[in-house]
């Protein structure tokens, strides 16, 4: 009998996307064997040793491309927009079984992997043992284990609240001792019942604590930002990811500050803008009045919504021109819908957008800088030496559209659990375009504003109504 580690296996497709820039190949091939691709390129060019055992798996018309890459999950989250108190109320066995689910079906739906961003005590410590012992199928996973909040802080409720750099520098050698691969911060408050958005969360020396000793193991830093104060306050700790990146003041004011955007950037921060949360948004208010019409409550909130939204998009498109170094993830958050369920793919992706493009290299590049030094074989693409990771995708089904991004990350300030979110990916958002296109992409309509916000300062109550 044939050892495993020395069948190859050549996989064929109507049209192969390597990652690597280049324009797709038409009847490319891609040879593995045990788990490392060997070979990458066009059928006739990517042939087996002269016998060799082959396994040869052909699938005509559809499209072979690198693993997906989600940056920002919630795994532990049921998918029905439920408040993350509640989520948090179930046993972590259950809670543990239901990520399982979560993460085979991220995996079926061709994300290869993910960065999870806060789950309820060890409960994704112990589904990636699991994986580990063959026990499941999952992406791959860098997690952080549990949010450090104050008491009653954003996501608090998962675990670990401390008060004090004792108790916060405690934390974070607790998390190390169980598994983090990063360390997650609350820097404000968020959807969290309990919490403060718009006000900072820690006091400096808290931050800097935990900063400090999170780096000292090696290990990176995020943060939850809904407001200015707390963006202000991780760059003053050395923080090394800004989530959400909310551009509000103390009163909820919308205010793009450049010196902080010129901060984030000098210091060489990432953010995850997360702007697919308000975007998902918007598409539940959508649909409720399609099928049911709204009542006049609702219709104040959901024009509330749009006007959130297009500030949100405003605020990535001047952070991209300057230049911030940001990363994306696909879209499983924690919304009304569940893992993998894609339909509304052909509308995050813009129409026709040609794959042949090197910003996809430029984004598996940052993704790879963000996911850390363990993933640098290779993780995510179909190139000699990487791992083995592929998905297949149906002609028709977005796959033209699936990796030119246009440097766009979706989400929503004071994510987590509770947030109401479509899983979908990514939108395009380049400095090239306009903030009304980025909004007609979003919607996949021709709702827009009657004034478009391109100015620094913006009301959030000030009524947004399409045309």
């Amino acid at each position: 009998m044939d050892d495993p580690a020395q069948v190859f296996k050549l996989i064929k497709a109507g049209r192969l996307i390597d990652g690597r820039g280049g324009p797709p190949i038409e009847e490319g091939a891609v040879l593995v064997l045990g788990s490392k691709i060997n070979a990458v390129g066009s059928a006739k060019d990517v042939l087996p040793p002269e016998g060799a055992t082959v396994e040869v798996y052909d699938y005509p018309g559809k499209t072979v491309m690198p693993g997906l890459i989600d940056c920002y999950t919630h795994h532990n989250g049921f998918g029905d927009g439920r408040p993350g108190e509640d989520v948090a109320a179930l046993p972590d066995e259950v809670i543990t079984l239901h990520a399982a689910r979560n993460a085979r079906d991220s995996l079926f739906s061709g994300v290869t992997s993910i960065r999870d961003n806060g789950a309820k005590n060890m409960t994704m410590f112990r589904l990636r043992e699991a994986v580990h012992h063959g026990i499941i199928q999952a992406p791959r996973m860098v997690l952080c284990g549990r949010h450090i909040a104050i008491v009653g802080g954003h996501m608090g409720y998962f675990g670990t609240e401390v008060t004090g750099p004792v108790e916060a520098t405690a934390a974070v050698r607790q998390l190390i001792k169980e598994g983090a691969d990063y360390i997650k911060i609350s820097a404000t408050g968020g959807s969290t019942r309990t919490s403060f958005p718009l006000l900072p969360a820690f006091a400096l020396d808290d931050l800097k604590a935990m900063t400090e000793e999170a780096h000292k193991f090696g290990k990176l830093t995020a943060t939850d930002c809904s407001s200015i104060q707390g963006t202000i306050d991780s760059l003053d700790a050395g923080v090394d990811m800004i989530v959400h990146c909310v551009f509000k003041d103390g009163d909820g004011t919308a205010n793009f500050r450049e010196e902080v955007a010129e901060r984030i950037g000098a210091q060489g921060a990432y953010v995850n803008p997360t702007v697919h949360v308000a975007r998902s948004r918007v598409w539940s208010f959508q649909q409720r009045k399609e099928a049911f019409g709204l009542s006049v409550q609702e219709q104040a909130e959901f024009d509330e919504s749009l006007w959130e939204l297009e500030v949100r998009w405003t605020h990535l498109a001047r952070l991209i021109e300057m230049g911030v170094k940001d990363h994306y993830r696909l879209g499983f958050f924690l919304g009304p819908l569940q893992v993998g369920q894609h339909g509304l793919r052909d509308r995050v992706f813009g129409a026709g957008r040609d794959v042949s493009d090197e910003r996809n290299r430029f984004r598996h590049q940052r993704c790879r800088q963000v996911f850390g030094h363990r993933f640098d074989h290779g993780f995510f693409g179909t190139r000699k030496g990487s791992r083995s990771h592929h998905c297949r995708w149906q002609p028709g089904r977005g796959h033209r559209r699936i990796v030119e991004y246009c440097r766009g990350v979706p989400g929503r300030a004071g994510g987590g659990p509770g947030a109401r979110q479509r899983p979908g990916g990514h939108t395009a958002a380049s400095a090239r375009l306009s903030p009304r296109f980025l909004y007609r992409q979003c919607l996949g309509r021709e709702a827009l504003t009657s004034n478009c916000p391109v100015s620094r300062t913006h009301s959030p109550g000030r009524p947004f109504r399409p045309r």
